[in-house]
């Protein structure tokens, strides 16, 4: 898949489905990006992902953030 990136959502925080109003991962303004805080109990193909889409409480509301899976500070575990 030259070119292509598989991308899967990074939603899930509890034991059951993805609930917007009790998201606890957060973003806060870092230079001239975000730094998200935070963990998702769930996230479907994440073994073969190349980068999630993760949901957090930003400074102005829900925000959806892109992150590479190799990116500084996340991990996987499980």
């Amino acid at each position: 898949m030259a070119g292509k990136r598989i991308v899967v959502p990074a939603l899930q925080e509890g034991p059951i489905a993805p609930d917007l109003e009790s998201v606890k991962t957060t973003a806060a303004a870092d230079g001239a990006g975000l730094k998200l805080s935070g963990a998702k109990a769930y996230v479907p193909a994440a073994g073969l992902a190349d980068g999630f889409i993760v949901n957090a409480r930003g400074p102005s509301g829900m925000v959806l953030c892109y992150v590479p899976k190799d990116a500084p500070g996340a991990s996987m575990s499980g």
